[in-house]
């Protein structure tokens, strides 16, 4: 994660890194390549971990001043490639009517 302050990496969950400098998500040693956008993405949501990020914040995180005309349809579709790209065991929950939210799946043996 990175600090938008000075730039440097930071870690809110020791299973969790995205780097913005090479645009890359490591979890529990899995290492995914991401676009810049989606990396934006992964950094905002691994910040609030594991609370929901609204839409709003997303979008202006994402895409600061220069917001797409279709935002929101812009965002669902960043999240939905995100999700393709996450390494197995982390997953990006939809909360109806707020936004999104980045979390460690639960093992089948936690549930129980």
């Amino acid at each position: 994660m990175i600090c938008p302050c000075c730039r440097q990496q930071v870690r809110p969950n020791q299973r969790v890194l995205v780097a913005l400098e090479n645009n890359l998500l490591s979890f529990d040693g899995a290492e995914v390549v991401l676009t810049a956008r989606l990396a934006n993405c992964a950094v905002v949501l691994a910040e609030a971990m594991p609370r929901p990020v609204t839409h709003g914040v997303l979008i202006s995180r994402i895409w600061g001043f220069t917001e797409p005309d279709n935002s929101y349809r812009d965002l669902k579709i960043a999240v939905c490639q995100l999700r393709k790209k996450l390494p197995p065991g982390l997953i990006i929950s939809t909360i109806r009517h707020v936004g999104y939210r980045m979390e460690i799946a639960r093992q089948e043996s936690d549930a129980a």
